[in-house]
């Protein structure tokens, strides 16, 4: 063997073959099913033909064809390692060749069928397909970057005639360089990884983690789809210099390494085969000829030359070993008997004179117990005149230890010390060990729960990318109930868990789309006096009314002059629960217990205006004016008024819903009309009508979901519907047309939102919380 073929062996032994697998079950079999096998030798004589691999993806099939499918590649692997190698063709040739006609009228009579089959032998791989799956190499060019080559592309052949067409076609073969990376994976993994992402995923991190992460990322889909995939890397191995060195890579060697892939090179001349990037080896349509494989005399039983593997795959499974089965059906089954019998015996022995002893201990313990009990209770109540006895013999029994103490030597006493200090020590070290060791797993576990919490992260971060918000919730959920797991007493922890708790709800305020903004205080109405208490507002004019359900005191801020005052609406001392202002605002209304005030904002007067319903025991919840009617909404009764106007005030109201909606407005906060007419409840729904008939709606993407709505108001013309909820403290802004979230905004100013007027042409919400009125910027 010359010196050139030690090199290169020297080379190989030194590095290491890593195979690692991913695989995601689809919901659905018979739409998408991925057969995945990789079979590892057990013989000598398997072992020089390597690892085989097979990647195929099925779609719309039964279960018959599936089956029939995995039974054609098992045989293809059965024959791949029964049949020899010939001196121009590789047994996978030999095998392909025989099987294509068969197999190919099956995958015909299959919807969609791609595959990729082939053999891993030390460093060379030799496989064919069918199909589009997706193969692709990852190297590095002279700049030391890595790049990318589809091999299904490369080597797409011209459609054959019908009776010359085959499943497997084509052949390519040739050798793994170090560095480089090659990816066979199902067809649908495109549609979620492209190119460019998988090479960043695969040449970034080590094998196993690209594994892992393609398969996480996958499985959180959770559709339909099954997903498969393979890694092969030669990852080099630092060593020691032999006694002749090996040279180290010069500048732009893996681009050459890599033009060495999928080329035969025949070691003796050391001549390469064309460029991979002009094209790779292959055989023809009719599989006449393959690139040879080094053989069996080329070094491929020399152990030496046999590059150490790593697998990860749960699809691994061994051909079984006709040897070891033969010596496993000669078992001496009388000396197991006999053997089994034994050792039954000795432990039985064994057993009864432990249990023994365990009751001869217990008897004396409790017997002692007995004595000392019955002594007590004898010198308790002086049983038989003993008290006197009991005592003295305590007293005695306590001089004699003590004068024993004395008589002791003291070489005898600083022993006896020795040995207590020593278990008081080794009582602590034990002890110490024992925190320690439930300090590390106390560690281990915190730090398991970090890491997951970080990966369902991670998972969410990448399905916030194609915009699945329901499993970018779900997987947001489970961290946070991880995160809710954690033990975060130490203050070191304590950090961690509070930026972990940042990090978490970053992201969910993205998928939620809240904001927090920083609103403008326009006024504290508390300055105006200790009485004030202003439960809600309304806008007329510039001007922000408040009120309250106690009296009739009214608080008023001009927005021009910046100002505030208080003043009083009428002679009404029972309170105000609802206001209106139409869209001309030339007039706003207070509906309370002494019936409707009329406010005038020119003359700056209030007024009482006529108003009345159908039935007489009601209960106002809501007010709003379109097109110079009032409508009123009725918990009592279930009902939406409609007033037409008249010249003291408003008509009576007329039942504007008809028939029976099955809508429960007991709890309902208001309504607001834009043609159609909105009402909520504090519980969280709500409601559309249109011409007295309740409609399909929903709100959607709102998070956390309502659970106590304070107000809602929309116009006509208005794109959104705006919703506060006091609870969660923010402004929920919908888009009317199909009642998806557009954004949530929360200020920390915030305590307890009460009420809220908008003025969406000018991109401004007013707020009022605990008596002081905010202004938020809309446009954002």
């Amino acid at each position: 063997m010359n010196q050139k073929v030690k090199d290169k062996r020297a080379k190989i032994m030194e590095n290491i073959l890593q195979l690692n697998e991913f695989f995601v079950e689809g919901d659905n079999p018979s739409k998408s099913h991925v057969l995945l096998n990789i079979t590892e030798p057990s013989t000598p004589s398997e072992k020089t033909k390597g690892y085989f691999f097979a990647l195929c993806d099925v779609a719309n099939a039964d279960k018959d064809r599936i089956l029939k499918l995995q039974n054609i590649i098992d045989e293809i692997e059965n024959r791949y390692y029964e049949v020899e190698d010939e001196e121009d063709k590789t047994s996978l040739e030999i095998v392909l060749h025989n099987i294509n006609q068969q197999a190919l009228l099956l995958a015909r009579a299959t919807a969609d069928f791609n595959c990729v089959i082939g053999a891993i032998r030390q460093t060379d791989i030799i496989f064919s397909f069918y199909g589009s799956p997706q193969i692709i190499i990852f190297y590095k060019n002279k700049q030391g970057s890595y790049e990318q080559m589809d091999l299904v592309k490369q080597n797409q052949i011209e459609e054959a005639k019908e009776d010359e067409q085959m499943l497997f076609a084509q052949i390519i073969q040739g050798k793994i360089s170090a560095n480089d990376y090659f990816f066979a994976g199902t067809t649908k993994i495109n549609d979620y990884f492209s190119n460019d992402r998988l090479q960043k995923i695969i040449t970034q991190r080590p094998p196993r983690q690209s594994a892992e992460h393609i398969q996480r990322v996958l499985q959180e889909l959770k559709n339909e789809l099954s997903f498969g995939g393979l890694i092969i890397h030669l990852q080099e191995r630092q060593a020691k210099n032999s006694a002749g060195g090996i040279k180290p890579p010069k500048k732009g060697s893996s681009q050459k390494s890599l033009r060495g892939l999928f080329n035969t090179e025949q070691i003796t001349a050391n001549i390469l085969s064309p460029s991979l990037l002009n094209g790779l080896k292959k055989i023809s349509h009719k599989l006449e000829t393959a690139i040879p494989l080094p053989t069996a005399n080329d070094g491929a039983s020399d152990p030496v030359s046999k590059p150490s593997t790593q697998i990860n795959a749960l699809h691994l499974r061994a051909r079984p070993d006709k040897t070891d089965i033969v010596k496993k059906t000669s078992i001496n089954w009388a000396k197991i008997a006999s053997l089994t019998g034994r050792y039954a015996y000795l432990s039985l022995k064994q057993l009864a004179r432990g249990l023994v002893w365990l009751f001869l201990l217990l008897g004396s313990f409790f017997g002692w117990l007995a004595k000392i009990f019955g002594q007590i209770f004898n010198a308790i109540f002086n049983i038989h005149g003993q008290r006197q006895e009991i005592l003295d013999n305590w007293s005695h029994g306590h001089k004699n230890f003590w004068q024993n103490i004395r008589q002791i030597p003291i070489v005898v006493k600083i022993l006896i010390l020795f040995i207590i200090t020593s278990l008081a020590i080794l009582t602590g070290v034990i002890l110490y060990i024992k925190h320690q060791q439930a300090t590390k797993q106390a560690n281990a576990i915190f730090n398991e729960s970090i890491q997951k919490i970080k990966e369902k992260k991670d998972s969410a971060e990448s399905l916030l990318i194609y915009n699945n918000t329901t499993d970018v919730f779900t997987a947001l959920a489970e961290a946070k109930k991880l995160y809710n797991e954690l033990d975060c007493s130490e203050p070191d922890k304590k950090t961690i868990c509070d930026q972990t708790n940042k990090d978490i709800e970053e992201i969910f305020n993205r998928v939620r789309r809240l904001y927090t903004i920083t609103p403008k205080l326009l006024i504290d109405w508390k300055t105006l006096g200790t009485a004030v208490q202003a439960d809600k507002i309304t806008l007329i004019n510039k001007k922000i009314i408040g009120f309250n359900s106690q009296n009739n005191n009214v608080f008023v801020y001009d927005q021009l002059s910046k100002t505030g005052q208080a003043s009083t609406a009428g002679q009404s001392s029972n309170g105000l629960y609802q206001s209106a202002v139409p869209k001309e605002q030339d007039y706003a209304l207070f509906y309370g217990s002494s019936g409707l005030t009329q406010y005038d904002p020119v003359k700056n007067t209030y007024a009482t205006a006529d108003i009345s319903f159908p039935f007489d025991k009601t209960e106002i919840a809501g007010l709003t004016v379109y097109s110079r009617r009032l409508y009123s909404l009725d918990r009592t009764n279930n009902q939406i008024y409609r007033h037409d106007a008249i010249q003291t005030g408003f008509a009576k109201g007329k039942e504007w819903i008809a028939g029976s909606s099955g809508v429960d407005l007991s709890k309902a906060v208001g309504l607001t009309i834009d043609g159609d007419i909105y009402t909520a409840t504090q519980d969280g729904h709500v409601y559309k009508f249109n011409n007295g008939q309740k409609q399909d709606y929903s709100l959607s993407g709102v998070d956390p979901a309502l659970a106590n709505i304070n107000q809602i108001w929309t116009y006509y013309e208005l794109k959104y519907l705006y919703i506060l909820d006091s609870v969660n403290k923010r402004l929920v802004i919908i888009d009317k047309a199909d009642g998806s979230l557009k954004k949530q905004l929360t200020a920390t100013e915030f305590n307890q939102p009460q009420s809220m007027v908008v003025d969406e042409p000018n991109n401004t919400a007013y707020i009022l919380d605990s008596n002081k009125v905010y202004e938020l910027d809309l446009a954002l």
